[in-house]
């Protein structure tokens, strides 16, 4: 008798595994920002490989030799652009040449903030890593965007080599929506096995990213009159966002 009992967990449990197979592609993420997103889009499929760990920068980031690995054996490779991983540029083009690279910046629908340079803010240099050209903004005008696509070509109609662009661009939960929206384009198109639950993991991290909206917006709106000091002009998309006003950076 106390088999029959749990006939129905049973059964929900074979169709739960009979919906979503096993990901028949190996996944890299670059940053956890990235990782986060990914896996969330992934998720009851596989997990991908994240490789920045840690507090590890990824502007002066190294690889590990299994980290090389895992990028060689990759079929997708997500990160976000040279401007943030820099190490990742040789990675790219050689060891991990027989994998799709999806450089996220080029994705259409974002917000695009250049790097802002004033006498508040410090140099956005990243350590030396790489020269950044500035653009001059009036101190605490309202940031402008760069650009905002409506069409995607093949993840090359932005100059991904523009290193004036603010690269932090999941700040902007906005800007969230639309990574998830592409990572599951390319999910779908390197697993369409697995296509239907990638359809449903991004339609569940949308509604959030959507609703983390309003409540971070109701969160901040009784402090958007007041200024603060960053020790890093990172945040730029946040501030863009939630109608915030950083005095500057030390």
């Amino acid at each position: 008798m106390k088999l029959f009992c749990h006939l129905p967990a049973v059964a929900a449990l074979i169709s739960t595994c009979l919906t979503s197979a096993a990901a028949d592609t190996s996944t890299v993420a670059s940053i956890k920002p990235v990782h986060s997103l990914v896996a969330g889009v992934m998720q009851g499929v596989g997990t991908p490989t994240l490789l920045v760990q840690g507090a590890a920068s990824p502007h002066s980031y190294s690889l590990k030799p299994s980290q090389a690995s895992a990028i060689a054996k990759a079929d997708l490779i997500f990160w976000i652009g040279h401007q943030i991983e820099i190490f990742m540029e040789k990675s790219v083009g050689s060891i991990g040449a027989n994998a799709k690279s999806v450089e996220l910046i080029d994705t259409a629908g974002l917000v695009r903030l250049e790097n802002r340079h004033d006498t508040d803010f410090e140099t956005h240099d990243h350590d030396d890593a790489h020269d950044v050209e500035k653009t001059e903004h009036e101190p605490h005008e309202k940031p402008q965007a760069v650009d905002d696509h409506d069409d995607h070509d093949d993840g090359h109609e932005h100059d991904s080599g523009d290193t004036s662009l603010n690269a932090h661009i999941w700040l902007d939960p906005l800007n969230a929506k639309a990574l998830v929206q592409r990572i599951e384009m390319e999910l779908v198109l390197a697993d369409p096995a697995n296509a239907e639950t990638y359809a449903a993991n991004a339609r569940k991290l949308t509604t959030r990213l959507e609703a983390l909206v309003q409540e971070v917006g109701t969160i901040l709106a009784p402090v958007t009159d007041k200024n603060f000091i960053v020790f890093h002009d990172a945040y730029h998309y946040f501030e863009n966002r939630f109608g915030l006003a950083a005095a500057g950076s030390i």
